[in-house]
């Protein structure tokens, strides 16, 4: 009988998404023929002659070779003049982003429409449909008609497992009973440690999704353990919904084939969609950092995979009191193995405090004590990158939306050794 309603219920999701004019199961499927194609240069060169967006300059791209040398269009120069929609876009998405400036995207049904089919192609890879239940851990309460609509719409319910409600909201999640999960990094690790502790579990979840912050190799087996299904990482944004997505191999594949990524200059993540009428997304700069690579894995998408992945550009590396830097991933990497170490599972994030010298925050308290893995990175970073850092133990770690493990302070106000390190 629950059967029988879930099956109700996700065929009624799907169904009003029909009456929007959204068909997903169309565009689920020319995804499949996209990626199916010999030539996908040739078809993705034939869709840009026809839609021409316009790049930086407001100069309409018809080519590859245009798109090769077209200018990077920054948030910025996207939100002041290339940001002004059509008449056939009435679906909004708004995002403050990482940065904290607001971004308005207008899409048309067409456009919202190939998003949902390429968020369907990439979710029956993991046994689930865009319509089945979903348990959503975020970071920021959602409130009025609008937030209850599109959530009852979507089939989902938005939990927040953190702060003093943590074990009311579990509860409610336990019995909401989704077909899957979906959310932040450290809210679903807090939510795992929370389950672990009470000897509870979230029965019949298919997966985990995991979006909008890294997650360590260690965390995702943990998190895998406690809900007892596989966990997948998503990496997309507001602008693009799904970018690229794990598979059961472990890769994070390319997945929108009408999205084309790269790995700019200094790493930054460059995405154009060659496809998008209502607005201009051409070789617009994300403020990621990726490398990419390719596999000989053909289940999911493209061959084309993100090799390593990072957070804002401003991020990206750590200063030593040389006047040198290494890339921050050194501390995840130094984070990872200490966990699969110790057999023990915490939220951290490291914040420079000056050069050489930086702060260590863990929630929960690690076995060890803290102390122990600024000791631990201390040594993983002197071994890996050849540099002696300091690692001071803080306290406080906040959970206000999505989290990056490593903050970078320092700039041109507060230190001329910073300042040479970036020109190095």
């Amino acid at each position: 009988m629950m059967r029988l309603i879930r099956s109700f219920r996700c065929l009624l999701a799907r169904s009003l998404f029909l009456a929007m004019g959204l068909r997903i199961g169309y565009w689920r499927k020319a995804v499949e023929r996209a990626w199916a194609m010999e030539s996908r240069e040739e078809y993705l060169e034939s869709i840009l002659k026809k839609v021409a967006p316009r790049d930086a300059n407001g100069n309409p791209v018809k080519t590859y070779a245009e798109l090769k040398t077209a200018p990077i269009l920054t948030k910025k120069a996207f939100r002041h003049s290339a940001s002004r929609p059509n008449k056939s876009a009435v679906f909004h998405r708004h995002t403050a982003g990482s940065s904290g400036d607001p971004t308005s995207i207008w899409l048309n049904r067409q456009e919202l429409g190939r998003m949902l089919g390429v968020r369907d192609y990439c979710y029956r890879h993991c046994g689930i449909r865009v319509g089945d239940r979903e348990g959503r851990l975020w970071g920021r309460p959602e409130t009025g008609l609008k937030s209850r609509v599109k959530n009852f719409v979507l089939n989902r319910r938005v939990f927040h497992t953190s702060g003093r409600n943590l074990e009311k909201e579990i509860q409610e999640l336990i019995e909401w009973r989704p077909d899957y999960l979906y959310g932040y990094a450290s809210l679903l690790m807090e939510c795992a440690r929370q389950l672990k502790q009470n000897g509870q579990m979230v029965p019949g979840l298919k997966c985990v999704i995991v979006t909008a912050e890294t997650i360590l190799p260690s965390q995702k087996e943990h998190l895998s353990r406690i809900f007892r299904c596989p966990v997948h990482e998503e990496y997309g944004a507001s602008e693009f919904d799904i970018i690229a997505f794990e598979c059961r191999s472990g890769h994070r594949h390319l997945v929108n084939p009408w999205l084309l990524l790269e790995s700019g200059p200094e790493e930054q993540a460059l995405v154009t969609d060659v496809s998008r009428s209502s607005q201009s997304l051409v070789r617009y700069e994300l403020g990621d950092i990726l490398q990419l690579s390719t596999v000989d894995c053909p289940g999911l998408g493209s061959t084309q995979i993100i090799s390593l992945l990072e957070g804002r550009t401003s991020n990206r590396f750590a200063f030593t009191a040389e006047n040198e830097r290494f890339h921050a991933v050194e501390f995840a990497y130094a984070v990872d193995q200490y966990q699969q170490k110790h057999g023990d599972l915490f939220q951290f994030v490291v914040t420079q405090v000056r050069p050489g010298v930086f702060g260590l925050v863990c929630s929960p308290e690690p076995k060890e004590g803290t102390v122990s893995v600024a000791k631990d990175i201390e040594m993983a970073i002197q071994r890996s990158a050849g540099y002696e850092v300091k690692v001071e133990t803080q306290s406080g770690l906040e959970r206000q939306g999505k989290t990056s493990y490593f903050v970078q302070t320092i700039n041109a106000t507060n230190s001329g050794a910073a300042m040479g390190a970036v020109g190095s």
